[in-house]
């Protein structure tokens, strides 16, 4: 599966883009939602931790992975919105946390791992594993995290002039 910082900038970049190459109306999402959805990409990897940091004190382990990586806790984020869509900010909020999830979901079934979709209905692994097609390994994963970042932060120059915050 992609490093942390991959699941955190890919939904950041990918909402980011569609905000300002797509959106008819740029403003109406804003950076905070923008980092909402980066919270989201590492949402399920960040609620695992806490249950494995949680059986190292109790001695009680269990395998969260398969019910934060599949389509019904992103149907949660889904619904959620749903249920918030008279107020525009929660609303916003909660698609993209599930824009957030629904990459991280993407990025861990075509890189490497894979994801239980459909759990708990069924325990099959769905995975693609690039990596396994092209073995470009460990260091190769940190490749694409860097390449990533500079890609993006390139765009940002060339499109919102970013040095000059520096």
């Amino acid at each position: 599966m992609p490093y942390a910082v991959t699941h955190i900038l890919i939904p950041i970049i990918t909402l980011d883009l569609i905000r300002d190459h797509y959106m008819k109306h740029k403003h109406a999402w804003t950076n905070k939602y923008i980092f909402a959805a980066g919270v989201g990409g590492i949402l399920p990897d960040v609620i695992n931790v806490f249950v494995i940091l949680q059986g190292l004190f109790t001695g009680v382990t269990t395998n969260f992975r398969p019910y934060t990586h599949n389509i019904l806790f992103l149907l949660i984020f889904i619904f959620a919105a749903e249920i918030f869509r008279r107020k525009k900010s929660d609303h916003k909020y909660a698609l993209a946390l599930g824009f957030g999830v629904g990459t991280h979901l993407i990025l861990d079934l075509i890189i490497l791992g894979g994801v239980n979709l459909f759990y708990p209905f069924s325990s099959y692994l769905y995975a693609i594993n690039l990596f396994d097609i092209v073995p470009i390994g460990i260091r190769g994963l940190l490749g694409m995290d860097v390449a990533v970042l500079l890609l993006w932060l390139w765009h940002e120059e060339k499109e919102h002039k970013i040095s000059g915050f520096f």
